[in-house]
C-alpha cells in the first residue's frame, strides 16, 4: 500500500462529521453522556492490503448528535441521514472518498460499521471500520454546550459549502454554454473543391496552375486567437489574446493553428488550405480561408481522455493585414526577400556612413 493510500484511510477514520439528527432521534434507545468508541479498521485493494488497525476516542454523544466522531473537518459532509428505531444510517463524502455508515444503539452500548471507497492515482481502496461504543457516564461539565456550539459551527460551514458549490455549478454551466456555442459556430473549414494536394504550405507551381495563386497578401498581420477545450461534459472558458505576426507566402499559416505540428501534406485551393495530421497523440484537423488581406482559420484536436471521456480542443485565429511592417515577404519561388522598405533604409544608412567616414563607408557598402 502506498503512503498516500495509508494517509487517506487514516483520514477517513478520523473525519466522520457530526450532524443534527432531528426529531427522529427522540425515541432512540441510547444513554446520553460520555461515550468511548473503539474502531477496528482494515483496508483492501491497491498494491497490497494491510492488517487491522485499532484506535479509540471519547466524546459526548446526545440524541441531537448520534453519529460518533473524533476530529472534524470541513471537507467532510454527511448526507441521507436515516433513523429507524435504534438504527442510525448515513452517507459520508470526504474529498475523493465516500461511503456509508450504520450503527445500532442498545442502551449503554452500540455496534456498527462504516464502509468507504477511495480512488487515488487510478487505484481503488476499500476501507472497513467496525465501530463499538460503550457509555461511560455523564458528559463532562460544559461538553454538551461545547458540542452544541461545534454542531452549529459545522452546520454553518456546511451551508456555506453548499452555497459555494451551487455558485460554482452555475458558473460552470455558464462556461459550458458559452464554450459549446463557440464550438458550434466555428467548424473547421471544409476542403475547397478542386484543391491541389501538396507537401507543406509553401506555394508550388503545380498547385498554382491547377488551383490558382493563393488569395493571400504577405505582410504584418494583427491576429485574434481564441482557444477553448472540453473534457467529457466540462468545458474551459474561451481564452482570447491578440498579437502581431509576419506571414509570408512560404508559410502563410499562423503557428497558433498548428500547435507545434509539422504538417506534411495539405490540400490547397485558391482561397483555402486544409489539413489533417495524425503525428501527435490526438489527430489535428484544420483549415484556413483567405480573403486577400484577411483570413480566418480553425483547428481542432480530439481523442480519448481516459475513463470513457472524450477530449476536444478548438483554436480559432482571425487575422487582418496592417501593413508591410518589418517583415520578410515571399516571392513565391521558395526564396525570401527583405522588404523593399527595410532594404532602402539599410542602403540609406550605409550611404550616410560613407559620407561621414569614406573609408569605413566604402568597406560597409562592399561588405569588407
Amino acid at each position: 500500500m502506498t503512503g498516500a493510500h495509508f494517509r487517506g484511510a487514516i483520514w477517513i477514520a478520523v473525519f466522520l462529521l457530526i450532524f443534527p439528527a432531528g426529531s427522529q432521534a427522540a425515541d432512540v434507545d441510547m444513554r446520553e453522556g460520555e461515550w468511548e468508541t473503539s474502531v477496528e479498521m482494515t483496508m483492501t485493494g491497491g498494491p497490497m492490503s494491510m492488517p487491522p488497525m485499532t484506535s479509540s476516542f471519547r466524546q459526548c454523544i446526545t440524541k441531537e448528535d448520534l453519529v460518533p466522531s473524533s476530529e472534524k473537518d470541513k471537507e467532510c459532509r454527511t448526507t441521507r441521514l436515516k433513523v429507524t428505531g435504534n438504527k442510525v444510517a448515513w452517507h459520508v463524502i470526504c474529498g475523493n472518498s465516500e461511503g456509508d455508515g450504520e450503527i445500532t444503539y442498545k442502551g449503554a452500548s452500540y455496534k456498527g460499521t462504516v464502509r468507504m471507497k477511495t480512488v487515488e492515482g487510478g487505484e481503488s481502496v476499500a476501507t472497513l471500520m467496525k465501530l463499538s461504543g460503550r457509555h461511560l457516564g455523564p458528559c463532562a461539565a460544559g461538553s454538551r454546550e461545547a458540542a452544541s456550539k461545534e454542531r452549529e459551527k459545522y452546520k454553518a460551514m456546511a451551508e456555506e459549502a453548499k452555497a459555494q458549490g451551487e455558485k460554482k455549478k452555475a458558473e460552470q454551466a455558464a462556461i459550458n454554454k458559452k464554450t459549446e456555442e463557440f464550438i458550434r459556430k466555428n467548424p473547421v473549414p471544409a476542403e475547397e473543391p478542386g484543391a491541389c494536394v501538396q507537401k507543406g504550405f509553401e506555394s508550388s507551381a503545380e498547385c498554382d496552375e491547377k488551383a490558382g495563386k493563393l488569395n493571400f497578401e504577405p505582410g504584418e498581420y494583427e491576429l485574434t486567437i481564441e482557444k477553448a477545450s472540453r473534457v467529457g461534459t466540462t468545458c474551459t472558458p474561451v481564452e482570447v489574446k491578440k498579437k502581431t505576426l509576419c506571414l509570408i507566402l512560404a508559410n502563410p499559416v499562423p503557428p497558433d493553428l498548428l500547435d507545434g505540428r509539422k504538417v506534411r501534406e495539405v490540400r490547397r485551393g485558391k482561397d483555402r488550405i486544409t489539413w489533417k495530421d495524425d503525428s501527435g497523440p490526438r489527430p489535428l484537423v484544420g483549415g484556413i480561408v483567405y480573403r486577400g488581406s484577411a483570413f480566418e482559420g480553425v483547428a481542432t484536436e480530439s481523442g480519448g481522455a481516459g475513463k470513457g471521456s472524450d477530449f476536444l480542443q478548438i483554436r480559432k485565429v482571425t487575422g487582418r493585414r496592417i501593413g508591410d511592417g518589418d517583415c520578410v515577404s515571399g516571392s513565391g519561388d521558395g526564396r525570401d526577400y527583405t522588404s523593399r522598405k527595410r532594404t532602402e533604409e539599410s542602403v540609406g544608412e550605409r550611404a550616410k556612413d560613407a559620407i561621414r567616414n569614406p573609408v569605413k563607408g566604402i568597406r560597409n557598402l562592399f561588405g569588407f
